[in-house]
């Protein structure tokens, strides 16, 4: 789910903080008039998106970025892959995607090329995925380069049965609605139980992950709060390349029954 600006987030907002000042001035509100905040007043103010919230979205940022930067799109983009359009073919099962795209470099831009290759295994619910980037500039590209894909596993809540899970590494609060970063991963596996669904990252090489909820401002009967939408995952790629200088990395999805 897209998160964009309704015209009840300002008005919640502000009878809430308005509803604050009453109680402690000792005014009387009827009932009806009262809006509750559920939570922290600080932690609900609303983000909104840039961009749909899909997968296999390409962005490119500098490496000051941190994670709460990219999740309440605090960031700027680097790259022009975001609002670029990609040239597509398909080719034996293979589904190519092409575009090129300045990248800010400090206060160069460089000329990149990049490339990804979907390919769909028939019979085996696998996706995988592969890229390439080629700098076909005059100027040394120095960038994060950053795989968006947003899931619904119905995470929200803190809910037991849904989960993110690195074999052999602590990654903290493993609950999909959680927010962290892990490094040096090579697979990565998130699921929910009680749905029997397991979808299990498999990386060609150690990188860093980011993952976060995706959360969108609700009145609820308990009050203002942030409601689950779904959970973002960030896969993170440095990126150096010299003129004319290419890189390539692969992953794969596997979707997993875990019924038992």
């Amino acid at each position: 789910m897209t998160r964009r600006p309704e015209w009840y987030h300002k008005r919640l907002l502000e009878d809430a903080r308005k509803e604050k000042t009453e109680v402690t001035t000792g005014s009387v509100k009827s009932i009806h008039d009262i809006v509750r905040i559920k939570g922290n007043e600080a932690d609900l103010i609303p983000v909104y998106d840039k961009l749909p919230r899909s997968s296999l979205l390409d962005h490119f940022f500098s490496r000051s970025v941190l994670l709460k930067d990219f999740a309440d799109n605090s960031y700027t983009e680097s790259g022009g892959f975001t609002c670029t359009p990609y040239q597509y073919r398909v080719d034996n099962g293979r589904i190519i995607l092409a575009c090129r795209a300045g990248v800010n470099v400090g206060l160069n831009k460089a000329d990149v090329l990049l490339e990804k290759i979907i390919i769909p295994v028939e019979g085996q619910e696998r996706l995988k995925v592969e890229y390439r980037f080629a700098n076909k500039g005059k100027v040394m590209l120095d960038s994060i380069f950053g795989c968006e894909w947003n899931f619904n596993l119905l995470g929200g809540g803190h809910n037991e049965s849904a989960y993110y899970r690195v074999e052999g590494a602590d990654i903290g609060d493993p609950h999909l609605d959680s927010s962290g970063e892990i490094s040096q991963a090579e697979h990565l596996s998130m699921g929910n139980s009680y749905l029997g669904i397991e979808l299990e990252l498999n990386l060609e090489r150690p990188l860093t992950l980011w993952r976060f909820p995706v959360e969108s401002l609700s009145n609820s009967e308990g009050g203002i709060e942030k409601v689950y939408q779904a959970n973002c995952l960030l896969i993170l790629l440095p990126v150096q390349l010299d003129p004319g200088g290419e890189l390539q990395f692969k992953f794969t999805w596997q979707v997993r029954d875990i019924r038992a």
